[in-house]
């Protein structure tokens, strides 16, 4: 068993056939993202990279390709703002109740916040046909 095959086999036996990784991908481009934040040379040049990039691509796509598009991005939009409005650990679930005379300011400026756009569109409501 002197052969070189041999040899290597013996050797290399227990070692791991790579190291893992310690951070994600998204942990390590968020880190990355930060480092160009920093210097802002640099990141006007990356902001400009990924703007002339987006405009390539949709320059590229056909009229199907550009509506499937533009859905499912705002598809992501709504998701987006749907996880930032859920309330953190540290905001209160519920409101407190409102009292009487809050109640009673509320409805006095949505009733005139009403009146003036009623006024704005020309009284265009259910009434005037």
């Amino acid at each position: 068993m002197s052969s070189s095959k041999a040899m290597y086999g013996q050797r290399f036996r227990n070692k791991p056939k790579h190291e893992p990784h310690k951070l994600t991908d998204a942990e390590r481009m968020r880190l990355y993202r930060q480092r160009i934040k920093s210097d802002p040379v640099k990141y006007e040049a990356y902001r400009r990279y990924n703007i002339m990039r987006s405009r390539k691509k949709r320059e590229t796509m056909t009229e199907e390709q550009k509506e499937r598009y533009n859905t499912l991005q705002k598809e992501s939009h709504v998701k987006r703002r749907a996880q930032r409005a859920r309330p953190t650990p540290t905001t209160p679930l519920c409101r407190t109740p409102l009292t009487a005379e809050q109640i009673a300011k509320l409805q006095e400026l949505w009733h005139a916040h009403r009146e003036e756009e009623q006024e704005r569109n020309g009284n265009r409501g259910r009434n005037k046909r």
